[in-house]
C-alpha cells in the first residue's frame, strides 16, 4: 500500500450494516465484540462499515514522468471522524473482530465513486489486500464495469494464495480492469509474483526510490527491476518520490511513472499539476533524449523554386525537382513535382507546416487529410519566411523510424 509517512489511513466503498454475510466474514476471530467498541470520537468499526460517508478518499496523482502530466490517482481513505485513530489501528480492530473485508469492500466503493470526477484519460488505482481480494464482500464491490479502474495488490501475498488470486484477478481484467503490485521488490519471493500475476503496473518499493539519486546500488536494482517488468509488458512506477532529485534520477533511469509528495500531496479534491513541475520534468526528458529523439524538419525538408506563373517550368532553372506556384501575395498555390522522365506532377496545397512543429504532431496532421491527398508532399516554411521547402512523406516517416530505432537503442543501453 502506497503511503506517506504523514498520511492517514490508506485504504480504498457500502455493504448491508447488519447483512450476515457482511459481519460475518470468513476472517471472523473470537473478538466478536470488537466491531462495537468505541473508540474517545464514540465510533466503531462497525459504525464505519454501517455508515460509509465516515470514509473520506483523497486522491494523489499519479504523473508521467516523460511527458510531465498527471496520467493517474491512487485512492486513499481518510478518517476525519476519528483523527487520533490511524489506518493501522482501523484496520487492526477491522481484522480482529473480523470485519476487515467488510472494511475493504466498504473503502472499495467510496473510492469507485471517485472515478467520474477524474478526466477520462485518467485512471484510479484502488488498494485490496490479496485475502480481502478472495472474499465475498470485496469481489462484490469490484462488481460491473471496471474500465479504467487499477486494482493495487497491497501487502505479501501468500504463496499458496497465489493461484487463487491470478484466477480472481484474470476475471476482474474481463471486467476491464488492470493490476497494479505494490511495493515490490528484488528478493526471489517479489519475482516470483510478477511472473504468476503479470501486472500491468508495477510499484517500486519505498526503499529502492529513497536517495536513489545517491547510491548506485539502487539505480542497479532498479534497472534489473525495469527489466523484469519490460518482459511482462508492465510499467515501473516509482513511488515515495520526495525531492527533485529523485525525479531527475528516475527520469534518467526511464521510470515511466512515478508518485510522491514531490510530484502531488493527497487531496480531497482534484488538483491541476504546477506548471513548473510539469515544465521541469518534460524539459528534463526531453534533454536526456535530446540526440535521438528530436527531428529537425528542416533536416529532411527539400528547397522548392518559386514561380509567380501558374505554368511552373516558365523562367524555373532545368535542374529544379520542386516548383511551387505563388499568388500576388506571395501565398502558396500549387506544388509541382519533376518526375524521373521530366514529366511534372501537381499537387494541391493540403498541408503547410512550421520547421519548429513537433514531427509526431506534422505525421497526424498529415495522416488526417483526405484519402486523395494523404500521401502528398507538404509545404514548409523555409528559413526565408517563404513556402519555399517540401517534405515528401516517406521521408518524413523514414525519419522518425530511425529515430525510434536509436530511443529504443538508449533505453536498452539504460536499462542495462
Amino acid at each position: 500500500m502506497t503511503n506517506h509517512c504523514h498520511d492517514d489511513a490508506t485504504v480504498t466503498g457500502q455493504v448491508p450494516a447488519d447483512s450476515p454475510a457482511t459481519l460475518g466474514s470468513t476472517d471472523r476471530t473470537d473478538n466478536t465484540h470488537l466491531p462495537r467498541q468505541k473508540w474517545p470520537c464514540g465510533l466503531s468499526v462497525f459504525d464505519v462499515v454501517a455508515e460509509p460517508s465516515l470514509l473520506i478518499i483523497h486522491l494523489q496523482p499519479i504523473v508521467d514522468l516523460l511527458q510531465g502530466e498527471i496520467v493517474g490517482y491512487e485512492a486513499l481513505s481518510r478518517f476525519p471522524s476519528c483523527s487520533s485513530i490511524s489506518y493501522e489501528e482501523l484496520f487492526r480492530a477491522a481484522d480482529h473482530s473480523g470485519m476487515s473485508s467488510a472494511l475493504e469492500a466498504t473503502a472499495v466503493l467510496q473510492a469507485r465513486k471517485k472515478i467520474m470526477e477524474l478526466p477520462s484519460s485518467n485512471f484510479l488505482s484502488i488498494n485490496v489486500t490479496p485475502k480481502a481480494l478472495l472474499s465475498s464482500q470485496v469481489r462484490e464491490s469490484l462488481d460491473g464495469d471496471l474500465t479504467r479502474i487499477a486494482i493495487e495488490l497491497t501487502g505479501q501475498i501468500p504463496e499458496d494464495l497465489l493461484p487463487d488470486v491470478a484466477s480472481a484477478l484474470t476475471e476482474l481484467r474481463s471486467h476491464g480492469a488492470i493490476v497494479a503490485l505494490d511495493d515490490t521488490g528484488v528478493d526471489y519471493k517479489g519475482l516470483k509474483t510478477l511472473e504468476a500475476l503479470k501486472p500491468e503496473i508495477v510499484k517500486l518499493t519505498r526503499s529502492l526510490v529513497s536517495g536513489i539519486d545517491k547510491d548506485p546500488i539502487k539505480v542497479a536494482l532498479v534497472k534489473m527491476v525495469s527489466e523484469v517488468v519490460d518482459d511482462i509488458g508492465g510499467w515501473v512506477l516509482a513511488v515515495g518520490i520526495e525531492t527533485q532529485a529523485e525525479i531527475t534520477q528516475l527520469i534518467d533511469l526511464n521510470v515511466p511513472l512515478g508518485q510522491g509528495w514531490a510530484l502531488g500531496k493527497p487531496k480531497d479534491e482534484l488538483a491541476p499539476m504546477s506548471s513548473d513541475l510539469s515544465n521541469y520534468i518534460s524539459s528534463t526528458s526531453r534533454s536526456l533524449y535530446n540526440s535521438t529523439n528530436h527531428i529537425s524538419l528542416r533536416n529532411i525538408a527539400k528547397r522548392a523554386s518559386l514561380s509567380p506563373s501558374l505554368n511552373p517550368t516558365e523562367g524555373i532553372d532545368s535542374s529544379a525537382r520542386y516548383v511551387v506556384t505563388v499568388d500576388e501575395e506571395g501565398q502558396p498555390h500549387s506544388l509541382h513535382r519533376r518526375t524521373k522522365d521530366n514529366r511534372w506532377e501537381q499537387f494541391p496545397v493540403s498541408a503547410l507546416i512550421s520547421p519548429d512543429e513537433e514531427s509526431h504532431q506534422v505525421a497526424k496532421r498529415l495522416l488526417q487529410r483526405n484519402e486523395e491527398t494523404r500521401l502528398d508532399p507538404a509545404l514548409c516554411l523555409g528559413p526565408t519566411g517563404e513556402w519555399d521547402c517540401v517534405i515528401e512523406i516517406p521521408d518524413l516517416f523514414a525519419e522518425i523510424a530511425r529515430r525510434l530505432e536509436e530511443i529504443a537503442e538508449k533505453q536498452r543501453h539504460l536499462r542495462h
